[in-house]
């Protein structure tokens, strides 16, 4: 360490995960024992880099951020300022996206609850080397646990009924399947269509033994980042404002606000 930090002067130095370094002769479950050694590891790297040390949370952590679910003694106490994360949803890893829970905080006061996604594209090019294309992400605070905080349950529903039938039913009878109250579920579905949650499309469709132009309803280009809560239910756009027609690269159409002039 004190020879690269010699050579190489970086500016940032990362050690993850903690146990793979560990010293053999310290007890990992003794908090007098491993305060010196992670004090000794901030003196050696000193003003010359900043320095990152990874751990993880115990098995039998009830799942909430807290620097008291760290797996071994001492570095709740050690740390200065962190970064606490874990899965907000199972992630798809055939299509490298990843929804996670953060919260950093500093011994200095501050700090933030946030929703990251991250999007990972492999780059296929060589089967045998793990290689990224592209990186992309995006934060946000966490949402709030009141009810404006979380996307309505029926915003939720009418998107899943999309998503399940695309472009094969009308409005009356998603809302139909969403069921529930209906002046909510039209004001829902006219937020929808106000914010690109959804699109309406004339599309033919066989109705007996003849074919029929219906405007039915598929997935708009918002559905998804809507579906992840990327939305709060109150920064969706009422469909009492002015919207116009816009077309996408797909041939479908979305709706989107006006911008005033």
């Amino acid at each position: 360490m004190k020879r690269h930090l010699d050579e190489l002067q970086p500016k940032l130095v990362i050690l993850d995960p903690l146990y793979a370094y560990h010293p053999s002769d310290v007890e990992v479950q003794n908090v007098y024992a491993r305060g010196p050694m992670l004090a000794d590891l901030r003196t050696m790297i000193g003003d010359e880099a900043a320095l990152i040390v990874g751990d993880h949370f115990n098995k039998t952590a009830n799942g909430r951020l807290d620097l008291a679910n760290i797996a071994q003694a001492g570095m709740a106490v050690w740390a200065d300022s962190w970064i606490l994360q874990k899965h907000r949803e199972v992630p798809n890893f055939d299509e490298g996206k990843f929804w996670l829970e953060v919260e950093t905080g500093t011994r200095r006061g501050g700090g933030q609850h946030l929703e990251v996604d991250w999007t990972l594209e492999r780059d296929k090019s060589d089967p045998d080397v793990i290689l990224w294309a592209s990186v992309d992400w995006e934060a946000r605070p966490m949402a709030a646990k009141s009810p404006d905080g979380r996307i309505d349950a029926t915003v939720t529903a009418i998107l899943q009924v999309i998503a399940d039938h695309p472009f094969e039913l009308t409005e009356t009878q998603v809302l139909d399947k969403v069921g529930g109250n209906r002046e909510k579920a039209r004001k829902a579905f006219a937020d929808l269509k106000t914010n690109g949650g959804l699109v309406v499309k004339g599309t033919e469709r066989k109705e007996g033994t003849r074919m029929v132009t219906r405007d039915l309803i598929g997935e708009g280009t918002n559905a998804e980042r809507i579906r992840r809560k990327r939305f709060r239910r109150d920064e969706l756009r009422t469909d009492s404002e002015d919207t116009n027609s816009t077309d996408t690269d797909d041939g479908t159409s979305s709706e989107r606000v006006a911008d005033d002039e």
